[in-house]
């Protein structure tokens, strides 16, 4: 299961239980959501890293860094959790994604620089070395959902510089390993 799949069924589950509240299945719905944001919170997040990882299969965690953590922050996934812990682990995950390892002059990396790069000279579709607008909006509207939205301005104001450089709305962007598109 992937980390953002994890946490966007949280938020299905509880957005189904708030809108069908007659409907006879609502408990079962919310002990699901119940059990689903524990296993994110145990089976998906990597303590040492402070950061999910970006799936858990079979034969565990899969740790490897991508944008997705910043996709969390935009569910009802962080709605139950202590005050303490919530804030911990949404500094840790925002601090990540404001490290060199993510951020760059036209938004966040889909996957951390510091990841491998498992075909050298090859720009991976969703790898190291592209910027997709979509996938730092999505981080953004999550920033916001926490009130930080000096960070969201920040963001939003990379998007900007990337859209002005390219001259075009493009899918993604392409960087050079020094963050120059």
């Amino acid at each position: 299961s992937y980390t953002e799949a994890q946490a966007f069924g949280v938020d299905a589950l509880e957005d189904a239980t708030r809108l069908l509240e007659d409907h006879p299945e609502r408990h079962a719905w919310q002990e699901t959501a119940h059990r689903m944001r524990e296993a994110l919170l145990t089976d998906f997040w990597d303590e040492q890293a402070g950061f999910f990882g970006s799936a858990y299969d079979t034969k565990g965690l899969v740790n490897l860094p991508t944008i997705t953590s910043g996709w969390t922050l935009n569910t009802s996934f962080w709605e139950e959790l202590p005050k303490e812990q919530k804030i911990q682990t949404i500094s840790s995950i925002v601090k990540r994604l404001f490290s060199d390892d993510f951020l760059t002059p036209v938004g966040l990396r889909t996957r951390a620089l510091g990841t491998p790069q498992p075909l050298q000279g090859v720009v991976e579709y969703h790898g190291r070395l592209t910027v997709w607008p979509m996938f730092t909006f999505m981080v953004i509207e999550g920033l916001r959902r926490h009130n930080l939205h000096r960070l969201a301005e920040q963001l939003e104001n990379r998007l900007i510089n990337g859209l002005n450089a390219s001259g075009n709305f493009e899918e993604f962007f392409v960087l050079d390993h020094d963050g120059s598109m």
